[in-house]
């Protein structure tokens, strides 16, 4: 359900103790136990161990014991043995064991299934729905970059001489804190020396946490707040809706307008203002682009796209002539070339993997289009191929600006 507030939703949840419980361990150590890498401690101190072999491999490089122990002598797989286990299942090297079972549904939309053992009540095996993947991202956080290496190490050795290839990247991040006054109107205890930090990191030893539903019920109400004060016409419930959809856009681009590389101070004011770097600004860019085709066809009786279609006749005949030169050319081209670059800017975020790419994209061309606004009015411009090019760019705008939106996950609001 908290997932489904921000519009996240799962295909699956894997639970642990499935995976320990149907002994995918055993059939993996059988695999590994062929490899090069993973081999039997006899004596030392690792004596009764199954140990991967990572001394000389790149980035193990500068660990003085650079080999890691996969199942202690008790016979107990550590953490990234059952971690290694399960990707080889994800990716189609072990068998599918699971059943699975209903976790959530969305009527009519979506079902989450989660894991379960073959037999259990409301289970089913599902051949061929989960599992067999060929590429993957795990998105953790940075400070799992080591387990997630050696989990790479084990795949590329199982895969090394087979006709199967895996891709498996780590799409790691570095953490989310607080700064101090977030901290405190969330109800975390600052201390008088902590004021002065720039950010104030969780901690479970020192009670210090936030569940993602207490920040998004603050988010929600004060979003709605702002589009109370904003539109005093609006019933309880529209006012409700856009709180939801304004909080969602505000978290969600706090979270990706930094590069994954640094640590991000969240603050709840800065998040939510509707001026700078912002979700609300954005959505309010987007909310605006869409209020002049509403303004339009109250105006003129016309939907978009029968404006849009006389817009484009319009300059066809050549209507245009030498009129658009000087200053106002030059800013309509910096918009026109802005939204041509959006195909290029979306490869170099899948390439590079930074999201950040997209985002300062989306705020540039949300200050592009508002500058475009408040300088070049479309119902008073009195000379009509102007009006037209202007309505073009708009429309343009309009469309780029909500699948740039939609690929950030940020909502749409009918009005703000």
């Amino acid at each position: 359900a908290t997932m489904e507030r921000l519009g996240i939703r799962y295909d699956l949840l894997v639970r642990e103790g499935d995976v320990v419980g149907l002994e995918l361990w055993a059939a993996a150590l059988e695999q590994l136990s062929t490899s090069d890498c993973v081999y039997f401690a006899d004596g030392g101190k690792h004596d009764g161990c199954w140990m991967m072999r990572l001394e000389g491999l790149p980035g193990f490089e500068d660990l003085e014991e650079p080999d890691k122990v996969l199942v202690r002598s008790n016979g107990a797989a550590t953490y990234v043995a059952k971690d290694i286990a399960y990707h080889m299942w994800k990716y189609g090297l072990l068998d599918d064991v699971f059943a699975y079972e209903n976790y959530a549904e969305i009527p009519d939309t979506h079902v989450a299934y989660r894991s379960a053992r073959p037999g259990s009540a409301n289970a089913r095996s599902m051949p061929g729905r989960f599992g067999g993947a060929r590429s993957g991202f795990n998105v953790i956080d940075v400070r799992q970059s080591y387990l997630q290496q050696i989990v790479g190490v084990a795949l590329a050795a199982l895969t090394r001489d087979s006709q199967i290839e895996v891709s498996h990247t780590h799409f790691s991040y570095e953490m989310v804190a607080l700064t101090p006054r977030t901290a405190e109107t969330l109800g975390i205890p600052v201390a008088q020396d902590d004021q002065r930090k720039a950010y104030i990191e969780m901690s479970g030893r020192r009670g210090y946490g936030v569940k993602a539903d207490d920040l998004l019920n603050v988010l929600e109400k004060r979003g709605a707040t702002e589009v109370a004060k904003r539109n005093p016409e609006l019933d309880a419930a529209e006012v409700d809706e856009l709180g939801r959809q304004i909080a969602v856009g505000a978290l969600r681009y706090f979270l990706v307008k930094f590069s994954r590389n640094k640590v991000i101070a969240f603050d709840l004011e800065e998040a939510l203002s509707f001026e700078g770097e912002t979700g609300p600004y954005l959505q309010y860019a987007g909310v605006r682009a869409h209020s002049i085709f509403a303004k339009l066809e109250e105006r003129w009786g016309k939907s978009e796209e029968e404006v849009v279609s006389e817009a484009r006749s319009m300059l066809a005949a050549g209507r245009l002539g030498s009129e658009l030169v000087g200053e106002e050319a030059s800013e309509l081209w910096n918009l026109i070339v802005q939204l041509m670059r959006l195909e290029y800017v979306i490869e170099q975020t899948v390439t590079n993997l930074e999201i950040s790419t997209l985002a300062k994209h989306a705020f540039g061309l949300a200050q592009a289009f508002n500058h475009f606004y408040h300088r070049y009015p479309i119902l008073k411009e009195e000379n009509e191929a102007k009006r037209a090019l202007r309505i073009l760019l708009a429309h343009v705008f309009r469309l780029h600006f909500s699948e740039v939106l939609s690929l950030l996950g940020i909502p749409l609001p009918e009005r703000m």
